[in-house]
């Protein structure tokens, strides 16, 4: 006898078994027609209890990582709303390894360099040392969204960070990894680099 198990397939066996048990006669082909309907419900109730325990154990799995992905966004605008400091006049902030930084900045040749570099009597710092490299060009996919100068940070090895001064204005400063910056709109306009446009 062959029965399709479906969700409700206990009772749809049971429908059939009955059917059968009206043509069935002899005593011993009860007794094991009994069995094979002890066996049948046995087995139809054993995969309802499988997928049961499976739902319930993916809605479990389902609602920690629910959990998670809000925890983890709660902490994310934690950060991202966390308020901008405030600075004395000549001083600038921006956010990096979840907190915000300040520095100051001098000039040379008319560029803002951050105090990072002036250490020693002779100035150097890595913003000061990549600033100097030449024959760079610039690579751009989208150039009426671009910003020039944030690329020319990447060509030289720089990270493109948002400053803000003591009137909350913004300002674009190239960060290098140690941690000196230097002004990138006054550094692309007095590099002045060659454009390559590459539209995908």
């Amino acid at each position: 006898m062959s029965t399709k198990i479906t969700k409700f397939g206990i009772h749809h066996d049971m429908a059939i078994i009955l059917k059968i048990i009206k043509r069935v006669k002899s005593n011993n082909q009860i007794f094991k027609f009994r069995k094979s309907i002890l066996q049948l419900v046995i087995v139809s109730f054993s995969i309802s209890s499988l997928n049961i325990s499976k739902a319930s154990a993916d809605e479990t799995k389902s609602e920690q990582n629910s959990k998670l992905t809000s925890v983890n966004a709660a902490k994310s605008k934690k950060i991202i709303f966390k308020q901008v400091p405030s600075v004395k006049p000549g001083e600038f902030t921006y956010f990096y390894n979840e907190d915000y930084q300040i520095f100051t900045t001098q000039k040379i040749n008319n560029i803002a360099y951050s105090h990072h570099c002036f250490k020693t009597k002779k100035p150097d710092c890595e913003a000061i040392r990549l600033s100097t490299l030449n024959n760079i060009t610039i690579k751009l996919t989208n150039p009426e969204m671009q910003n020039y100068a944030s690329a020319y940070c990447s060509e030289i090895y720089g990270k493109n960070m948002i400053a803000f001064d003591h009137e909350k204005k913004e300002y674009n400063f190239c960060r290098f990894q140690d941690g000196s910056l230097v002004a990138s709109w006054a550094l692309y306009k007095a590099k002045n680099p060659k454009i390559n446009v590459d539209y995908k």
